[in-house]
């Protein structure tokens, strides 16, 4: 959402003192009813009554209207430690969702899940673990344990038997 200008908000301040609904102040700012319906809920957070003071400038009027919430300290305490989620995340079985869980449960007033992945995903991004290999095609294969076991159903009898799975693929073209 774009700003109003300074002038903009101070109009809607004195129009919702004056006893305007939010659509006609809306209308008479030339904008859409859910920004003059934020704009309005900012005002009253900060709890501003008009008149405003003479002493109030356009960025003290900013600071109270636009500071930011929570605070740095919240932000500060409740960081999750990105390098343990990474180790943990290389365990069979673990996920984001479930590493989101054991955070809030320390950190109740922590991040939301998304914004915990997001800023999960932006620092993974920070990593470089490009290890640049160059092979001959055909020259080498390359295998990995997939790390968990799969039942395989015999299709005759119904046995279920318990099968490791490996991954292969052949080197790079160059």
């Amino acid at each position: 959402m774009k700003r109003l200008t300074m002038r903009k908000i101070r109009e809607a301040l004195r129009l919702h003192a004056s006893g305007l609904s939010t659509r006609k102040i809306a209308t008479s700012l030339g904008v859409g009813q859910s920004t003059a319906s934020e704009y309005l809920k900012r005002i009253e957070r900060a709890a501003l009554t008009w008149p405003l003071a003479a002493e109030m400038t356009d960025a003290a009027l900013e600071a109270l209207l636009f500071h930011p919430i929570g605070g740095a300290i919240r932000l500060v305490e409740a960081q999750p430690d990105w390098p343990a989620i990474h180790r943990e995340l290389k365990r069979p079985g673990v996920t984001l969702s479930l590493l989101w869980e054991e955070y809030r449960a320390v950190h109740p007033e922590g991040y939301g899940y998304s914004r915990f992945c997001d800023l999960h995903r932006r620092w993974t991004g920070r990593l470089t673990p490009v290890m640049r290999q160059h092979h001959v095609a055909g020259e080498r294969v390359f295998v990995d344990y997939a790390g968990t076991m799969l039942a395989v159903i015999d299709a005759a009898t119904g046995e279920v038997r318990q099968a490791q799975l490996f991954v292969a693929t052949l080197g790079p073209r160059t």
